[in-house]
């Protein structure tokens, strides 16, 4: 959506999915695994000339437009049956903690 506008970054690597399509449009939703709010996407935002289709699994940055609005930004397209559940996207798993400092 942002192309050529300034833009803020919010939060970056997110993940969620496609969750509902603009009529018509190239645009949609996509519902976050985060529970904040869902955020509006363009398919020109989509990476690598991809296709997206209703519960796609998505990662992307989010951020702010000069409107004020958040925005899906970078938005890659993720293998499907890619597991986006919360716990899941911790960056340090239990096994991983317990090795730090070891």
């Amino acid at each position: 959506k942002g192309k050529g506008k300034q833009e803020k970054l919010v939060s970056k690597g997110l993940r969620g999915k496609i969750i509902q399509f603009i009529g018509g449009k190239p645009s949609g939703f996509i519902q976050r695994t985060d529970g904040d709010r869902d955020v509006y996407f363009d398919m020109a935002d989509i990476l690598d000339g991809e296709t997206v289709e209703q519960f796609d699994p998505v990662e992307f940055d989010v951020v702010e437009g000069q409107d004020q609005k958040l925005y899906a930004a970078r938005v890659k397209k993720l293998p499907k049956g890619t597991n986006l559940e919360e716990g899941s996207l911790k960056s340090t798993t239990p096994a991983q903690a317990s090795k730090v400092g070891s």
